[in-house]
């Protein structure tokens, strides 16, 4: 299947769908990548999901039912905004962006395409616990002080 056969059909899937089959990833190139977007005037964190990681972010989003009314633009105040996870779903070039309380899918421009409530903060929290495996302490620290604020 060419890669733009590809991307067309996995653009209509459920992401839960597409991490089951995995039809929608490569050679294992589409690794999803999380970035704590915790500091202003320098690099935020990086880090790469297991695949059970992401599988657990994406069945969490799968779960949450779609906000009524999507914010304009994504969070810009200082400190802890949310994670920003590229290449969650491989058949787009979309990233999602995870807050405590909701999760935005955000296009190549930046743009809020989709809002999902998050009351409970499960997808959040397996990212978090994923950031605890992957980041040092202080970093963690920052982003759960951020995310309390």
């Amino acid at each position: 299947m060419s890669q733009a056969v590809r991307r067309a059909a996995c653009a209509v899937l459920p992401l839960a769908v597409v991490a089951a089959l995995g039809a929608c990833s490569g050679a294992g190139d589409d690794a999803a990548t999380v970035t704590a977007d915790v500091y202003s005037g320098r690099e935020n964190p990086s880090w790469g999901l297991a695949d059970d990681e992401a599988e657990a972010v994406v069945a969490a989003i799968d779960a949450l039912g779609r906000a009524a009314e999507p914010p304009a633009s994504p969070p810009t105040s200082l400190g802890f905004r949310g994670f920003t996870v590229d290449g969650l779903d491989p058949g787009s070039d979309d990233a999602f962006l995870v807050t405590t309380d909701a999760v935005l899918r955000l296009d190549p421009t930046g743009t809020v395409v989709e809002a999902r409530t998050d009351g409970a903060g499960t997808a959040y929290s397996v990212l978090l616990e994923s950031a605890r495996d992957s980041l040092p302490g202080d970093v963690v620290d920052a982003v759960e002080t951020g995310a309390a604020g």
